[in-house]
């Protein structure tokens, strides 16, 4: 552990020292031309805010405040245990260790990602390559497959380790106990020691340091940059809502990790060095910035490159660790499995954690609304507009909650009632008889997921029947409003000849990346357990922890943030990664109540056989006399329960095995869903577009895309179990979604406009919920569950194999980005 411990604090170290150099080359690269003013001086454009006086006072007021903050936070855990309803094991605390677990959640998803999005995407910066590909997003990804190669590889060490300990202890304790002997066992059932308990916690609790390191690495590294930006501006009027918004930032974020810090159970000198580096690293940051106030600008290209890059790999290192470590490793525990309520305290704290840090974002917000440099709409790939409709057309209560929301998008909402209420006893009439199908039914799940694909191709359907949007009040450079020109790439009978091809090769690949798993089992190597399927499904997995991260996740930011949409409310809060924090938080939601359903069905079983058993409550308390050869008191104990162990053996893995099924076949919907989310969007983009060189490069992309994403999906299919009538409902929804939102497209060609205020708004609110839904299954249920196995943590070469894998096909989705 010495040697994690000087690694965890040399990256720390080289961090600070790395983004101190950084700073001082800020100076040596040249802003870009356009809008160079801007970018060569960001505060003297600041007007009546620009105060280098009152700013010095407020940022000197600032350290020491931040120090405090920062430390009664990470401290107050860690003095926890002199308070009996605040130590470990009590409700109270599990409950603030949810709220502290989303705070650090909505610090990776509101703060860190949208300024690493806004720095690298800056006006300031060459248009090639920073323009050209979402290198947030790409980092990003990077860095929370890093973690989690990091983390299972210590984990691995850690558990042969252990082994190789505990085989130490048998080779020496073997030879004193044979012989021959009279033994008289008396022993209770509740009295037998465990060994596998201890090695258990001694895994989790090496676990939990892993997890207090790498944690603080990502806080540190964020924190750094933050007071850097604070201590170089002189805008009084971001310097003084920052300063409060930091406080509570830094109290809230230390109590999450002194949460962790306490789970470690590390002595008082690490404690001290821990607490040290996360308290001093913001206002060290400041300082830093105090010094390089002369030299230094926030966006000049350096600068912003390399805080960009730095806020990126902090935001994927967040991610995982907060929903795999944190959130996913105490709701999926026997603590909160084994209690509703406690459980949905737990849910409303993380909601509560995250919603905070999520105000507090606003003033974040604000502060890179006043850095960026107006830009025009950057090229896109083609968007699905045909969903702009889509809340105007399902309910007028909720046409009217978007209007409200987003500045009265919605067309004609008298018409969009009338539409509504004609469409409301038909539709009653097919809810109540879907809805006693699944009543009946004796898997209610798959059906619910199947009813929600035939809601959202029926809404879809709905919308080609609505008018077109007006174009909105202004327009910039005549790209808002309307349907994109593209010049010599504009030809319309070409882009039809394009789209007609596209739909049956599109669906093709599908098919055979969706089906190719499942026809895997007449193959001996690419079964199941095999090391073979293994790799392949780790390939899949991260073909869509890709999809999730470099084409979903820009989307919705560009999007979100287009010249075309007013500026209240939506360049004013990042709403991209707020939806896709909400979506992860609501996916871990449904996860997590549905395995304790499935348990407590399972659980209820076993009580049932237990006691049709008359055997077992003999054992319960046994009394035996041996006459032995090389046998020890515990294995007296153990022979006199061996059937009734077994028997009980037999049934507890059992119902762990149909336990993991029902989890499967969870994981199998929810993650279809975002999948075909996302494929409608982009097939409505594609077929609504006429720009030829845009459609060409992305029938290639979408081809490998779907049958990439296909091969992962059909994995978890077949790990599934279902039956030929449910795998051909999955197969068929997965392979139609996109080439009949390609036909859906080219049917709304004359109406369609992708950079209209409702289209952007909807798509780009549906692409953020999407990616949320793919973060949260990608790196807890495919990655981390796979990789946290028994199958890739007892073979080190499988699990460097099935690593390059994970990086292959996360590469490979991010090539096709280029395109995108």
């Amino acid at each position: 552990m010495a040697t994690a411990r000087t690694l965890a604090l040399l990256s720390v170290t080289a961090t600070l020292l790395a983004v101190a150099g950084a700073q001082n080359t800020t100076t040596m690269s040249p802003p870009v031309a356009g809008g160079a003013d801007q970018c060569a001086a960001p505060d003297e454009a600041d007007g009546a805010c620009h105060n280098v006086a009152r700013a010095l006072r407020l940022k000197l007021i600032a350290i020491p405040t931040i120090l405090a903050s920062s430390v009664i936070g990470v401290c107050l855990p860690l003095f926890s245990r002199s308070v009996p309803a605040l130590r470990p094991d009590r409700n109270l605390f599990v409950v603030v260790k949810a709220f502290a677990s989303g705070v650090i959640l909505a610090t990776g998803y509101m703060h860190v990602l949208p300024d690493s999005f806004n720095n690298l995407t800056s006006p300031c910066l060459p248009k090639r390559p920073w323009s050209e590909f979402p290198f947030t997003a790409f980092v990003a990804m990077l860095a929370a497959v890093f973690t989690l190669m990091v983390d299972s590889l210590m984990l691995t060490y850690y558990n042969r380790t252990k082994r190789g300990e505990v085989a130490a202890v048998v080779a020496d304790d073997e030879s004193p106990e044979q012989g021959h002997w009279h033994g008289h066992g008396h022993g209770h059932g509740m009295a037998v020691a465990k060994p596998d308990d201890v090695e258990a916690s001694q895994v989790q609790l090496r676990r939990n340091r892993v997890v207090v390191q790498v944690l603080e690495m990502g806080i540190v590294v964020h924190s750094v940059v933050i007071g850097l930006g604070m201590g170089a501006s002189q805008n009084v009027c971001t310097i003084r809502p920052l300063v409060a918004a930091m406080c509570f930032h830094q109290m809230f974020e230390g109590m999450g990790l002194g949460g962790c810090i306490l789970q470690a159970e590390y002595g008082v000198r690490m404690k001290s060095v821990l607490v040290f580096f996360f308290s001093t690293t913001t206002p060290f940051g400041i300082a830093l910035g105090l010094a390089l106030t002369k030299v230094y600008k926030d966006n000049s290209p350096t600068a912003l490159i390399v805080v960009g890059l730095l806020n990126a790999a902090s935001a994927g290192l967040l991610h995982y660790m907060a929903l795999v470590e944190l959130l996913a490793a105490d709701f999926m525990g026997p603590k909160l499995q084994g209690s509703v309520r406690l459980q949905l305290a737990a849910f409303l704290a993380v909601l509560l954690g995250a919603g905070g840090m999520s105000i507090m974002a606003k003033w974040a917000a604000a502060r890179r609304s006043r850095d960026a440099v107006t830009r025009p709409p950057r090229g896109r790939r083609v968007r699905s507009a045909a969903l702009f409709q889509l809340p105007c057309a399902l309910t007028p209560s909720l046409a009217g909650a978007v209007r409200s929301a987003a500045g009265r998008f919605c067309v004609s909402p008298s018409r969009a009632r009338e539409r509504s209420s004609s469409r409301q006893p038909q539709q009653k009439k097919k809810n109540d008889t879907t809805r006693a199908r699944i009543m009946s039914s004796k898997s209610q799940a798959p059906l619910l997921a199947v009813l929600f694909l035939i809601i959202l191709t029926s809404s879809s359907v709905a919308v080609a029947t609505t008018d077109a949007p007006p174009p909105p009040a202004t327009t910039r450079h005549g790209e808002c409003g309307g349907p994109a020109v593209g010049g010599q790439c504009h030809s319309v009978p070409r882009a039809l000849r394009l789209k007609l091809i596209a739909i049956p090769a599109i669906l093709v690949a599908s098919v055979v990346g969706v089906c190719l798993p499942l026809f895997s089992r007449s193959v001996p190597a690419l079964r199941p357990g095999s090391n073979l399927f293994v790799v392949v499904k780790a390939f899949a997995s991260g073909v869509i922890l890709g999809t999730g991260y470099m084409h979903v996740l820009p989307d919705s930011f560009n999007d979100l943030t287009s010249p075309c949409l007013p500026k209240k409310p939506w360049r004013e809060f990042p709403f991209t990664a707020f939806v896709a924090m909400l979506a992860a938080v609501f996916t871990l939601m449904v996860d997590s109540l549905m395995m304790m359903f499935h348990t407590r069905a399972s659980r209820a079983a076993v009580a049932n056989h237990d006691h049709d058993e008359t055997v077992v409550p003999v054992v319960a308390h046994g009394h035996g006399h041996g006459h032995c050869h090389a046998l020890g008191q515990t294995d007296v104990v153990a022979a006199l329960s061996t059937t009734e162990a077994d028997k009980a053996g037999d049934v507890e893995t059992a119902t762990a095995t149909k336990t993991q099924l029902l989890r499967n076949r969870v994981i199998v919907q929810v993650l279809e869903m975002g999948i075909v989310v996302h494929s409608v969007v982009i097939g409505l983009g594609m077929g609504a577009s006429q720009n030829v060189c845009t459609i060409r490069p992305l029938v290639a992309a979408l081809c490998f895309h779907q049958m990439f994403e296909g091969m992962g999906l059909g994995g978890c299919i077949l790990q599934a179990e279902y039956g030929g009538r449910m795998r051909s409902v999955l197969v068929f929804f997965f392979s139609t979604t996109t080439p009949f939102g390609i036909a859906l497209g080219l049917a709304l060609t004359k109406v369609y406009s992708d950079s209209s205020p409702t289209a952007l708004v909807v798509v780009g609110l549906l692409n953020a919920a999407s990616a949320g839904l793919l973060h949260y299954m990608a790196l807890v249920e495919l990655l981390a569950a796979d990789f946290m196995g028994p199958k890739l943590q007892g073979n080190v070469r499988l699990q460097l194999v099935a690593f390059l894998a994970v990086v292959l096909g996360a590469g490979g989705m991010s090539v096709m980005a280029k395109w995108a």
